[in-house]
């Protein structure tokens, strides 16, 4: 089969479409992204979003180029976008967590909060379609690599990193839609 099969099935809802694309165009888009970044964690992070962006938008690539090119553009443009982030001041979640410690210790109420927070999260996680459920637990409540929860699902590490974006995106906007 060609390349172009792969993205027809891809178009028509095949995941072995996307699971092909993504295997074969991986490691040239984060190599790139690596290079350009020599971080490994957000060249992974824009290579994640990158065939995220690429697999929604499919319906608008066109054949006249080559697919390989048009995952660069949209790496690319994704780039760019983080490093117009990055020229914007911007404080990490550690900055200001240890802000935060040296201002006041929590208050019982602010534990509260929190905690009321972390229920009222795990509860829209839930609401969520379980495969999608289960990589949320797995990866930001019990902490582990793509790596460990690859093997404990037997799922190839690449199609874990895309189903972790679709799964965020969804609880963004299901959390975003809320009064």
């Amino acid at each position: 089969m060609q390349e172009s099969d792969y993205i027809k099935k891809a178009l028509n809802g095949d995941y072995s479409g996307y699971s092909y694309l993504l295997k074969t165009h991986w490691d040239y888009v984060y190599n790139y992204l690596l290079k350009t970044y020599n971080n490994p964690y957000l060249a992974e992070e824009i290579c994640i979003q990158t065939f995220a962006r690429a697999f929604d938008k499919l319906p608008t690539y066109k054949s006249a180029f080559a697919f390989k090119t048009w995952l660069i553009q949209i790496a690319k443009n994704l780039a760019i976008d983080e490093h117009r982030k990055k020229q914007i001041k911007t404080e990490s979640l550690q900055e200001t967590a240890n802000k935060q410690i040296l201002e006041e210790a929590p208050s019982i109420e602010d534990e509260i909060t929190k905690n009321q927070d972390a229920d009222w999260l795990a509860t829209e996680v839930k609401k969520l379609p379980k495969d999608y459920q289960e990589i949320i637990e797995l990866r930001y409540f019990k902490e582990m690599s793509f790596k460990a929860i690859s093997k404990e699902l037997n799922l190839p590490v690449n199609n874990l990193k895309v189903r972790s974006l679709r799964a965020k995106k969804m609880l963004y906007t299901q959390i975003s839609t809320k009064p």
